[in-house]
């Protein structure tokens, strides 16, 4: 009677690790970086996001709903508008990054395996041209982790990132925060929605065009540069950051 305990007690162990192994993170913003509320398998998180994130989600199509906050004028409570509805799918075992874009469309910004690989290959590399013409980055010919990402540039995922925010946003001092993220900046990989992110963390303009322009090479997608522009309070900033990246070419 033990070992027939003992046997059951072990399969269904093995199925639990088996489910978790399938189950994947999610998140989702706007193109732009505004805030928005989220109702996501017909329940209605009552949060206001810039980022939205979800943990150990089954595969599967979930029904989406987006509201974009409008701003309505002093005393006034901001306005909403829908805008996405639709199905989002999950992939197993993976992590997905979304954005709405400016048109109402869910764009896939990064898809890649939630659990580490084996190591790839040793292969020839490979250039991946940006929308503009030229080479923003390289990769290895026989497998990546998705469009545009070679197996040695993928983004930092979306559980780390979360936490390099939440290290970031208990910093006391501006420029300290500048510190640590470009610590992290300098062995990561980051998505230009990522950069723009953690630029809305300081404080001081000059603290986020520096970040700007620090994480400039360590951007997989810089044909999306323009999306850290929305974090800036200044134009003389978009001027400056451009300037730099124009040297940089």
């Amino acid at each position: 009677m033990k070992q027939v305990l003992i046997f059951w007690f072990c399969l269904s162990l093995g199925w639990g690790i088996k489910a978790g192994h399938n189950h994947s993170d999610f998140q989702v913003s706007l193109n732009d970086g505004g805030a928005f509320s989220v109702v996501f398998d017909n329940y209605a998180y009552p949060e206001e996001y810039t980022s939205f994130f979800l943990s150990d989600l089954d595969p599967g199509s979930y029904r989406m709903k987006i509201f974009r906050f409008y701003f309505a004028g002093w005393n006034c409570p901001p306005k909403k508008k829908m805008v996405y509805n639709g199905w989002v799918q999950i992939p197993p075992a993976s992590i997905l990054h979304g954005q709405i874009d400016c048109y109402g469309n869910f764009i896939t910004v990064f898809q890649g395996p939630k659990f580490p690989p084996p190591p790839p290959p040793v292969c020839a590399p490979v250039y991946y041209p940006s929308c503009g013409g030229g080479h923003y980055g390289h990769g290895h010919s026989c497998g990546g982790y998705g469009p545009g990402y070679g197996s040695n540039m993928m983004p930092m995922n979306i559980y780390d990132f979360q936490n390099l925010k939440n290290t970031l946003a208990g910093i006391s001092f501006d420029r300290t925060r500048l510190q640590v993220a470009q610590q992290a900046v300098a062995g990561n990989y980051f998505t230009a929605g990522q950069v723009a992110e953690m630029m809305r963390l300081f404080s001081f303009e000059s603290n986020r065009l520096d970040l700007a322009k620090f994480a400039w090479s360590k951007t997989v997608d810089r044909q999306n540069y323009y999306l850290v522009n929305n974090a800036f309070t200044f134009s003389s900033s978009v001027q400056e950051l451009n300037k730099y990246i124009a040297t940089q070419s």
